[in-house]
């Protein structure tokens, strides 16, 4: 993880990396949905990416008040392990081993207080709303691709019915359906109601 975190950042990085068009597809999991909805805000229709948001956190029930104390959740992040963590992540501890890499990477140096500090600009209300606001107003095509036991909550419900949105939930998953059920991942990337042949 990188020290920048700031939104502009985000913005920035994404338009040097990948070239904007409608034949582009972004795809962005929960924080990264954010990412990549916040850098193509000001896009023009002609060159709208088509957007994959997987388990986007502000169209879900706002997170727990802990999750704001980042000095705490950081302190968390250090000390937990696999099946700990998985559990809290994906609702099973036997995915532990699938999440060995990321409990390497929060015990080296800052990764795990950076990783704080998002969840708890994640926890923010008006970031939600703000988010909401970008999404409502995309002027491309939106695919959401949830987890069975992470849905979207109602409140957001109207902004997946718009027309160029479309919602795919994943039987049997949580929060991190790519970790727990990438082949059905896969096949919505692929095979989902608005991909382009």
């Amino acid at each position: 993880m990188s020290s920048g975190t700031g939104r502009a950042d985000w913005v920035r990085w994404l338009g040097a990396l990948v070239p904007l068009s409608r034949r582009t597809q972004l795809v962005g999991h929960s924080i990264a949905a954010a990412v990549i909805l916040e850098a193509t805000a000001e896009v023009a229709a002609d060159q709208a990416p088509r957007l994959t948001l997987v388990s986007p956190f502000f169209l879900q029930p706002p997170a727990g008040l802990a999750n704001r104390f980042w000095p705490l959740t950081a302190a968390y992040l250090r000390s937990t392990d696999t099946s700990t963590l998985a559990t809290r992540l994906t609702g099973d501890p036997a995915d532990g081993s699938l999440l060995a890499s990321a409990v390497e990477d929060l015990r080296r140096p800052h990764t795990a207080t950076r990783a704080a500090r998002l969840l708890a600009l994640a926890a923010r209300p008006r970031w939600h709303e703000h988010l909401r606001r970008l999404l409502r107003r995309y002027p491309g095509e939106v695919h959401l691709i949830v987890g069975e036991h992470d849905p979207l909550s109602a409140e957001t419900s109207s902004l997946t019915v718009a027309a160029r949105r479309s919602t795919r939930v994943i039987p049997g998953a949580g929060h991190h359906p790519q970790l727990t059920h990438p082949a059905e991942v896969a096949k919505a990337l692929d095979h989902g109601p608005l991909a382009r042949g």
